[in-house]
């Protein structure tokens, strides 16, 4: 199960969301790409066309797991 908690920018009260994903739905050693960029005038550029894709992770001491993709991926939903 994976919790999310933030703060709606608008009427800065908290936003909560639970998720439950299928074992297979899970890839260690992996994270998602990042959505958002800066532009050499420093406005930031939100690219959606990239929110589902994952990137592997660093391996560290205490999670040593890498994803062994190539590149961004883009997950089958599984769910």
């Amino acid at each position: 199960m994976v919790t999310r908690v933030g703060v709606d920018d608008t009427s800065d009260q908290p936003v909560h969301a639970r998720t439950t994903y299928e074992h297979r739905a899970v890839i260690w050693g992996a994270r998602h790409a990042d959505v958002l960029s800066e532009r050499p005038d420093g406005d930031l550029v939100l690219d959606v066309s990239r929110f589902h894709h994952l990137v592997t992770s660093e391996a560290t001491e205490h999670f040593p797991y890498t994803w062994k993709g190539v590149g961004d991926h883009v997950p089958q939903k599984v769910w």
